[in-house]
């Protein structure tokens, strides 16, 4: 079994808390990996150290089968464009129009593509988010759900073998949400990329996922695939599960 990610005993304190506090994960390639837990439980603060935002106290980091937990800024450059990232907002800067953020991405991560390399990788990326000949398109102009679309199609410019989602349904209604996970579906299909998901839906993570792993108290205590979820006798996500306000979490 190839891990893209491995993440061995990864410590992170923050502000007199141990946020993360030995964290283990290996994350396959090509799957689709959901991270799930409590608000302050970590799963942000892990995603800022996949991708060079955050540097951990203690603990190893391997991408690609390099070791990251201190890389240097060069090191980080070289990689990241094999790592994209949708963030919870979407990011899109307003003053471009969609294809301008494509290319925004492009020139930073991948100057050495020629303009014809670029347009043809824009269109290629609205094509896959189903945003096709809307390069000209001010962000203002178009819907949440388009929003999402756009955002997502920066995202994978540059083709990358890891793609990290922070919150992507936070703040839908029930049938946006299905829309982005559809969208989601649809996306890792045509690409085949290594999804790693942080949510606090749960609906939304078995529409998704092909393992799902739990964060508390800056651990993963619980991961399996949706069925064995399904059949778990784990306390904490039984809990995380029912929404319980009473349980090992809350005890």
């Amino acid at each position: 079994m190839n891990h893209i990610i491995e993440v061995k005993n990864l410590k992170k304190r923050l502000r007199d808390r141990n946020v993360l506090d030995g964290l283990d994960i290996e994350v396959r390639e090509g799957e689709t990996f959901v991270l799930v837990g409590q608000s302050g439980t970590g799963k942000s603060v892990l995603l800022k150290h996949l991708t060079g935002l955050m540097y951990s106290d203690e603990g190893s980091i391997r991408i690609k089968g390099k070791e990251m937990s201190h890389a240097t800024e060069k090191d980080w450059y070289d990689i990241r464009p094999s790592i994209g990232m949708l963030f919870q907002s979407g990011a899109i800067f307003d003053s471009m129009t969609v294809g301008q953020n494509i290319l925004f991405t492009l020139e930073h991560l991948m100057p050495h593509m020629t303009n014809s390399e670029k347009d043809q990788r824009i269109a290629y990326c609205l094509d896959v988010v189903g945003l096709e000949g809307l390069e000209n398109t001010m962000p203002a102009e178009l819907s949440g759900g388009m929003r999402k679309r756009a955002a997502l199609a920066r995202a994978i410019a540059t083709m990358p073998e890891i793609l990290l989602f922070d919150e992507p349904t936070t703040g839908l209604d029930p049938i946006m949400t299905a829309v982005v996970d559809e969208l989601i579906i649809n996306v890792k299909k045509k690409l085949g990329t290594t999804f790693i998901i942080v949510t606090h839906d749960m609906a939304s993570a078995k529409r998704v996922a092909d393992r799902i792993a739990l964060l508390f108290n800056g651990k993963v205590i619980f991961v399996g695939t949706v069925e064995e979820l399904e059949h778990t006798k784990d306390p904490f996500m039984l809990q995380f599960l029912k929404g319980d306000p009473h349980g090992p979490m809350t005890d």
